[in-house]
């Protein structure tokens, strides 16, 4: 019996560790008259639980897991002293709190193993910083579904849904998912100019904005129902697009940047979603750029063109400080959570620091911060990047480009969140996109984070070169 019981303990703990649902008691086998049925008893359990211990594991004996180590903490107040909405437990995951992770700048090579099973009732626990991953699509072969760029406005202004983008053979087209359960509910009819061309209303959920590419309107469409009207006319233009910006950053401003077009000069333009106002600057503009709002009561505005980043006041003339000259690549607009001083965070190919990831720039006083640059010794160029920022939570999340075989340093190839103020890092996992273009255009992994940044989007083909897929790291801000 000891030989019995020494496995049977063993098990137990197995399982334990592997799974949150099934109850399984720490074996104490008594050796009383009773000990007979009892070890019946415990023999049936045993079985029991390695049935359904297999229903936790792939077809390749990845173990996934869906255990916490203790109770989901509670949810952490977000700085204007509200309680955050409670993400977990998402589907029985308890997710994984953001003090937890790594931050410091070690090499983490990366674990070549095999891809989540599609969402279903585990997370799939990466190997190498130990969060939980869940799988939300599984596409076929030259397939994707993926966040858009990613400086475009993924989630509402609750979080309750995001849109994420499909090509397939039957075409492209948004598709809307639950933000609560992840599930998919259905494709939305967004006719913009660009598949990123779209804004969320700041305060309800079910409503966003793009402006109709051929004329000089704004439409809105009601996701739930995708039911599509014109808001509004915009007389004083011929024709209103965002140019080559995409959407909005930082989401739920409410603030939308547009290029209101008279014959043959651009205008910047801003329409108010909240009140429906419109601001139209005064002067004609050759940048092909939309402002996008850099704080919530649109105060500031930033033109990010080519070469520059201009600064923009309310009305739209210039703002004292000088236009910024750096070579943006990606870009997502947060605040300082001590000042509440609006700050541009942006990765660059080429700066007079050198390149970087995430490299901030306050909009106020001017000052430069590099957090992840070759400056402060992290020494990669920045490729295949992208950066997204949280209304709420002031935390930007970031996507570093795939390395090449010979490179194993630091951030390459990971989703990390990046707190611009303190310059803390939280480091997610690895993305495991492939280095060459995977399908089409979409070679590149993006990434999206919802407001009160408990949930974090990335897209991958998992080393497969075949489809791209997305998946969620479900977080939270309690220890």
């Amino acid at each position: 019996m000891d030989d019995l019981d020494d496995r049977l303990r063993s098990a137990a703990d197995d399982l334990r560790s592997g799974t949150s649902d099934v109850a399984a008691p720490n074996f104490a086998p008594r050796r009383s008259g009773g000990g007979v049925l009892a070890a019946v008893a415990i023999v049936i359990l045993a079985l029991a639980a390695f049935a359904g211990l297999e229903s936790l594991t792939d077809v390749d004996g990845i173990n996934i897991d869906q255990a916490s180590d203790g109770e989901s903490p509670a949810p952490a107040p977000s700085p204007d002293g509200t309680e955050q909405p409670d993400r977990g437990p998402l589907l029985g995951v308890h997710p994984v709190a953001l003090d937890s992770l790594l931050t410091n700048g070690d090499p983490v090579p990366s674990t070549d193993i095999v891809a989540p099973n599609l969402l279903g009732d585990v997370a799939w626990l990466e190997p190498d910083f130990r969060t939980k991953i869940l799988r939300l699509t599984e596409m076929g072969d030259g397939e994707v579904t993926a966040p858009m760029r990613s400086s475009t406005q993924a989630f509402n202004a609750d979080g309750s849904a995001f849109l994420l983008y499909r090509e397939n053979a039957e075409g492209g087209s948004h598709v809307l998912f639950d933000g609560r359960t992840l599930q998919e509910i259905g494709p939305v009819a967004v006719g913009a100019r660009d598949i990123g061309d779209f804004t969320w209303h700041p305060s309800d959920p079910d409503l966003l904005y793009f402006p109709d590419p051929l004329k000089n309107e704004l439409i809105e469409t009601n996701v739930r129902s995708n039911i599509s009207r014109s808001a509004v006319t915009f007389d004083q233009c011929d024709q209103v697009d965002q140019g080559l910006t995409s959407g909005s950053t930082g989401g739920a401003t409410g603030y939308l940047g547009l290029l209101c077009r008279v014959e043959d000069q651009n205008f910047h333009m801003v329409h108010d979603l909240a009140t429906g106002t419109t601001v139209l600057a005064n002067v004609p503009t050759a940048a092909r750029v939309a402002p996008v709002s850099a704080s919530p009561d649109g105060s500031i505005f930033v033109v990010v063109e080519e070469d520059r980043v201009a600064v923009l006041n309310g009305d739209l003339s210039p703002a004292s400080i000088s236009p910024i000259p750096e070579d943006v690549n990606r870009y997502a607009l947060s605040v300082n959570s001590e000042t509440g001083e609006p700050v541009l965070v942006f990765s660059s190919y080429d700066t007079d620091q050198g390149p970087g990831l995430a490299i901030v720039f306050n909009l106020i006083t001017g000052t430069r911060t590099d957090i992840l640059s070759e400056d402060e010794g992290d020494g990669f160029p920045p490729s295949e990047i992208g950066l997204a920022s949280s209304a709420e939570a002031g935390l930007v999340a970031a996507i570093s480009r795939t390395p090449d075989p010979n490179n194993t340093g630091a951030w390459f190839g990971e989703v990390v969140l990046i707190d611009p103020t303190s310059g803390i890092t939280y480091r997610l996992g690895h993305h495991r996109m492939s280095i060459a273009e995977a399908v089409g255009g979409w070679g590149s992994a993006s990434v999206a984070i919802s407001p009160d940044a408990t949930l974090v989007l990335f897209s991958s083909d998992w080393g497969s070169g075949k489809a791209i897929d997305t998946y969620a790291i479900p977080l939270t801000r309690g220890r």
